[in-house]
């Protein structure tokens, strides 16, 4: 079953059912990946303020109208009830995004 080394196998861990395979990432990709993000930073170090209260408005609404699919996907990589997640994972991150906007 888990034979090859270039995939990454995937299950929940509850059940330990099958999630899925994901191919392992090559070092190219990762710096490839490494060299996308550091041009995002200098992009979002450059950004305004009004900006950024806009993409947290834009976050906050996603974690809102999405919760139980974030609930239930957090819930498989991490193995947390959907209740402690509800109140501990999804709350936190509203508060977070809440008190950003307030600012």
């Amino acid at each position: 079953m888990f034979t090859n080394p270039n995939v990454i196998y995937n299950w929940d861990p509850s059940t330990f059912d099958s999630l899925g395979e994901t191919p392992v990432t090559t070092e190219k990709e990762v710096n490839e990946i490494v060299k996308r993000s550091r041009v995002a930073q200098e992009t979002w170090k450059s950004s305004s303020f009004a900006t950024r209260v806009k993409l947290m408005r834009v976050m906050l609404r996603y974690i809102t109208e999405n919760q139980e699919v974030c609930l239930f996907t957090y819930s498989l990589t991490h193995s947390y009830s959907l209740t402690h997640n509800r109140f501990v994972h999804v709350l936190q991150c509203e508060t977070v995004a809440r008190h950003s906007l307030m600012q």
